[in-house]
């Protein structure tokens, strides 16, 4: 089970929570109909509002929770899976250490720029897809192509930790609903943990963000893990003491978060509360997408697929 935990901070009440998430419920009962569809759940839109004797892992900033069918996959094994199965495809040619630098969707070609300095253009390709993460709004921009509405980057540094010998009693939960953070059990006391007022370090909202270090020097790390490990104690008090044994034995990593929207998540009207306005945009045979969310990615994907397969 994955947990929603509200916060008494909330941008949101209990109420208006509860009429929301049995929308989604209504909706996945509906669209997810075949049985194991989600991940071989027989209950995918499983929602049940928890009980007051429930929270009691929870610290006292928690003063409600819905438990949900949801379910978390191990991020770094499914980008391996996923990166073999490119490396083994027969039709697949990959080019590396390479940066796109502009796309000309009229002659359907990319010019790139190799770590080396070298330039060189690619193409002409039947269809290009434009699926890059950070960069993907700067490469539209060389087409003219420019976000729909003010967007923004994040950058949000994150922890895992083994947690095996130290049980915190808590199934994966998501604080709600605002600036705060995440604790995602996957198994065998491999744990993400998240807080998100000391882990967003960057933001921009130029075309392409700075260059922001994925990883950071050993002081920092060990720094930032104990302020996430410490923040999200609050809510998850068995953390608590972990914040000066365990930050030294945490990985730290970051990510960049391209959404629309140019305030961050302390301001209850961002638009970056709204993830809904994503997905593919096609230009005759030039696509952008705007993932969104990564477990969008294989709709998506599939929509562009069946896109281009019916103009071919």
């Amino acid at each position: 089970a994955f947990n929603y935990a509200l916060h008494r901070d909330s941008q949101r009440n209990c109420e208006q929570l509860a009429l929301t998430y049995d929308l989604i419920s209504e909706m996945t009962r509906r669209t997810m109909s075949v049985e194991g569809a989600y991940l071989g759940s027989s209950n995918p839109h499983h929602l049940r509002r928890l009980e007051a004797d429930e929270l009691h892992a929870y610290g006292p900033s928690i003063v409600a929770g819905f438990e949900t069918a949801e379910v978390a996959v191990e991020p770094n094994a499914l980008a391996d899976a996923l990166a073999r199965a490119i490396e083994d495809h027969p039709s697949v040619s990959i080019a590396t250490s390479t940066t796109v630098t502009t796309v000309d969707p009229a002659a359907r070609t990319v010019r790139v720029t190799s770590h080396d300095g070298q330039e060189r253009t690619l193409g002409p390709f039947d269809h290009i897809v434009n699926c890059a993460w950070r960069g993907r709004p700067a490469i539209d921009a060389t087409a003219g192509i420019l976000p729909p509405a003010r967007w923004s980057f994040r950058m949000k540094y994150f922890l895992r930790v083994d947690l095996e010998d130290d049980g915190i009693a808590v199934p994966s939960t998501t604080v709600v609903l605002g600036s705060f953070g995440d604790v995602v059990d996957f198994g065998k006391g491999d744990h993400y943990v998240s807080w998100y007022p000391a882990g967003r370090r960057g933001w921009s909202t130029d075309l392409l963000p700075p260059d922001w270090p994925a990883k950071l020097g050993r002081a920092d790390s060990q720094s930032l893990a104990s302020e996430i490990l410490s923040g999200m104690a609050d809510v998850v008090p068995a953390l608590a003491p972990l914040a000066a044994t365990h930050a030294h034995r945490s990985v730290v990593r970051g990510g960049v978060i391209y959404a629309l929207g140019d305030t961050d998540l302390v301001d209850p009207s961002s638009r970056l509360h709204e993830r809904h306005e994503v997905g593919p945009t096609s230009f005759g045979r030039y696509h952008t997408i705007d993932t969104g969310k990564l477990t969008l990615a294989p709709l998506f994907a599939e929509t562009v697929a069946q896109h281009i397969h019916g103009a071919s």
